[in-house]
């Protein structure tokens, strides 16, 4: 950066043993012991989304996430001044602290890497309601027309089998031919 002194920070550089997790994850027999498995987080990031035999259902905004004093997902999606120990973090968020969606009202978790706000519907219910977490959390609400198209699909009928759930999975709706039907009729 010209002659400028950058300098970074990796989050979860002491978490060493994701495969640790996902040997936990893998053996958990319930959802409290998948739960209890997350809370280790050693996995950098990605959505888990979990279901039990019980019919227990979960999606998960997973990943480090650091503690900061101020700022939003805009302010340290860039570099920040480095100039104060105001924009330092020495702790992360632990795993019950990060957005999560259990047993919604809907029956169902979907996510097509879209901000943990819609992972089901009603949006922003319990759990993942970005009024409920810092700025900084996530990306402010938005869902693209991948995931509008996964909540279209999933809301199509109750009690998907397997194979309808299959048959839904390689659908070639496209979201956005909707949307441009609808404007073009009105």
């Amino acid at each position: 950066m010209g002659n400028h002194a950058v300098a970074l920070r990796l989050a979860g550089t002491d978490r060493p043993n994701p495969l640790f997790q996902w040997s936990l994850m893998e053996r958990a027999r319930s959802m409290d012991e998948f739960k209890d498995a997350m809370r280790n987080l050693q996995i950098s990031m990605f959505t888990t989304i979990a279901a039990s035999h019980d019919g227990d259902i979960m999606a998960s905004f997973n990943g480090f996430v650091p503690r900061r004093s101020s700022g939003d997902f805009a302010f340290w999606n860039k570099p920040v001044p480095g100039n104060s120990s105001l924009y330092l973090w020495t702790e992360l968020h632990t795993w019950d602290e990060l957005p999560r969606v259990d047993n919604p009202e809907s029956g169902f978790v979907q996510n097509c890497n879209e901000p943990p706000w819609a992972h089901s519907l009603p949006l922003y219910q319990r759990g993942a309601n970005p009024n409920e977490y810092p700025p900084y959390m996530s990306r402010p609400p938005s869902m693209g027309w991948r995931p509008q198209a996964s909540v279209r699909l999933l809301q199509s009928k109750d009690n998907l089998t397997f194979d309808e759930f299959s048959a839904l999975k390689h659908s070639t709706l496209v979201e956005f031919g909707n949307h441009a039907v609808v404007r073009a009729l009105t």
